[in-house]
């Protein structure tokens, strides 16, 4: 599956945003999901996932703004903006990622997610973020994952009502610029 340009998929009150399927590989770019009862449900069985382009928007769901299951293989995301969901008072992550090796890049954004996490994250595989925000949440981020871990570029997960970072990783862990605060209050 291949979609390209620009891509609204809104407003669908009883449905998903985006929904795919996939035997192979599953590539976005430019999508925005937002005022669904899901923004978007990505599942592939033989081959990776890449969200890429500008920003990408996954707002006021009412459950999970983006959920991706890759089952083992590659996750490519950049520029995710994934804020307000849970918006229909139910259980709603902003992004829930399911995956082999994960990489997110550019600037992203998991905040305001009230009935949910952020971010969450299960990899089979190491896993690379950059200038990830999550504010305001259940918990900002929550990341488990077999191999190593990567947290570069300015990271903020503060004022959420539980954890701001957890992380279970079975290898090395390296982070910098790190701000979090006000958590569990």
């Amino acid at each position: 599956v291949s979609i390209t340009g620009t891509n609204t998929f809104n407003n669908n009150q009883y449905g998903i945003g985006i929904s795919a399927d996939a035997g192979n590989s599953v590539d976005l770019e430019n999508v925005t999901a937002n005022d669904n009862a899901a923004g978007a449900d990505l599942t592939t069985t033989s081959g990776g996932i890449s969200i890429t382009g500008g920003t990408n928007v996954f707002n006021n769901n009412d459950e999970t703004g983006l959920s991706i299951d890759s089952n083992g293989h590659d996750v490519d995301l950049e520029n995710i903006e994934a804020g307000g969901n849970g918006a229909g008072g139910v259980f709603g992550n902003g992004a829930d990622i399911t995956s082999g090796n994960l990489s997110l890049t550019g600037t992203n954004t998991f905040s305001d997610n009230h009935h949910g996490t952020g971010l969450l994250v299960d990899s089979s595989g190491s896993v690379d973020l950059e200038n990830v925000t999550a504010n305001t949440n259940i918990v900002g981020v929550d990341l488990t994952l077999s191999g190593s871990l990567s947290i570069t570029g300015t990271n903020v997960f503060s004022e959420n009502y539980g954890t701001g970072l957890y992380v279970d990783a079975g290898g090395d862990i390296y982070a910098e610029n790190i701000t979090a605060e006000k958590n569990g209050l």
